[in-house]
Formats: structure tokens, C-alpha cells, sequence
């Protein structure tokens, strides 16, 4: 399987999990470095005993096959992007990103 499969089925299983975030594919052959996927989810956070809030959880996700392999760009930008307070993973399947997106929350919307 492609990285182009795996971005497809990893979009589309995302959407259908869930239906309000923000999915889109950020990356195309005209730009290096950026990752493939960007997503957005709402969830409910519950900030110490008060009203719960909505607030997003942003993933980045670059898609590797099982013998794919980061370039050095991609590596910087994951730790850029996990230095400023967001999260960035690599991933080669669906199950994975599925998993991630429910640990930590208490619900997501």
C-alpha cells in the first residue's frame, strides 16, 4: 500500500469517527517538509470541576508505508511542530491515528 492510500483511508475514517473535525490532506508534491494530514477535533475538556469547555485537539500526521522513512526536513518539522505544543506523529495506518485521537479525553464531541 501507498502513502497515498493510507492518507485517504486515515481521512476517511477520521471523518466518519468524527463527523465536526476538520480534516484536510496539507502536503503535495510542490512542498517539502510540511506533513501530510492536518486534523482538528473538538472535545470536552473538563478544566478542574468547572463548566466543560470545547476546546480542539490539533494532530499533525505525516503517512509512512512500513519501509518508508522520515527525510531530515520531516524530522524538523515534527519537532517543530510538537515544540510549539502540538502534536505530530508518524503513522502507516488507520488504527493508529483512531487509537490517538480517543486517548487522554474525556469524550470527544
Amino acid at each position: 500500500m501507498n502513502e497515498g492510500v493510507i492518507v485517504r483511508k486515515i481521512i476517511k475514517a477520521v471523518k466518519a469517527k468524527y463527523p465536526k473535525a476538520y480534516v484536510c490532506k496539507i502536503s503535495d508534491r510542490f512542498t517539502r517538509g510540511l506533513l501530510d494530514i492536518l486534523i482538528v477535533v473538538p472535545c470536552k475538556f473538563d478544566w478542574s470541576y468547572r463548566e466543560e469547555k470545547i476546546r480542539s485537539r490539533v494532530l499533525f500526521v505525516e503517512t509512512k508505508t512500513v519501509k518508508g522513512r522520515l527525510s531530515k526536513i520531516q524530522e524538523q518539522t515534527i519537532q517543530e511542530i510538537c515544540k510549539s505544543g502540538a502534536e505530530a506523529i508518524v503513522a502507516s495506518d488507520v488504527k493508529t491515528i483512531l487509537e490517538l485521537l480517543k486517548l487522554d479525553r474525556k469524550s470527544v464531541v
